[in-house]
Parts: structure tokens; C-alpha cells; sequence
């Protein structure tokens, strides 16, 4: 998954020429512990091609069911976001 994602993400006018031209407003949301999905390897490097994204990565001793069930964590970052969002 990792090496797939890299890849997209570095090719020229697939991945990431679409990912620049993204209008809408951006929040990515991860975990560090994460060894699954891990952050530096996917929404991090995302995150810096889309315009304007927003990055949330919070610490949750489940790994990648953090996600999931430590959501709340990010609860706050989530509801600024879109209250930030109701005022454009």
C-alpha cells in the first residue's frame, strides 16, 4: 500500500496534478501509531499537494482502529473545520 501510494502520489499528472487542482476546502485526519496506514507515508505527503489542505494527526494507542474509535479526538479540529466552512 505504502509503495502504491508513493508512486501515485510522484507521478507526473495522475495523483497528484488531480490532487492540485482540488477546490473544495481539505481535512485530513490520522493516527500516528498508525503502522497500517502511516501518516508520513500517505495523508502527510497528500496533504501537500492539495491547496490550502488542512493536516489533524492525533496520538491513539490503538494504532489504525484510532481511527476509528479514538475519532473523538479530533472532534474539535473537526467541528471548527466545518463551522469554518458555514462562513464561506
Amino acid at each position: 500500500f505504502i509503495w502504491s501510494n508513493r508512486a501515485n502520489l510522484n507521478h507526473p499528472g495522475v495523483m497528484a496534478g488531480r490532487l492540485a487542482g482540488v477546490k473544495a476546502k481539505v481535512l485530513l485526519i490520522g493516527v500516528e501509531e498508525d503502522d497500517l496506514v502511516p501518516p508520513k507515508y500517505t495523508i502527510e505527503p497528500t496533504a501537500k499537494l492539495i491547496p490550502g489542505a488542512q493536516l489533524f494527526i492525533f496520538s491513539s494507542a490503538l494504532g489504525h482502529r484510532g481511527i476509528g474509535e479514538d475519532i473523538a479526538k479530533a472532534g474539535p479540529i473537526i467541528e471548527a473545520f466545518l463551522k469554518a466552512a458555514e462562513k464561506r
